[in-house]
């Protein structure tokens, strides 16, 4: 798996230099609206792009763990 710094450009351009708490919010907020993306348009998401955003929350996810156990 890829991590967020990886996949999300702005996560690591400019999000990865913010404080702990505006990365976490970062985060979170990515997990939903990808979430939402996925529930809301599923019948219209082909599958690739339909594994490009498993893969972002899986991503996000992940640095989420790592910030809350830091």
């Amino acid at each position: 798996m890829e991590s967020l710094e990886q996949i999300d450009s702005l996560y690591n351009t400019t999000i990865s230099k913010l404080p702990k708490k505006e990365r976490v919010e970062y985060c979170e907020n990515l997990i939903d609206n990808a979430q939402l993306n996925l529930v809301r348009n599923k019948k219209h998401i082909n599958k690739e792009l339909e594994n490009q955003l498993y893969n972002l929350i899986l991503s996000a996810q992940a640095e989420l763990n790592k910030l809350r156990n830091q």
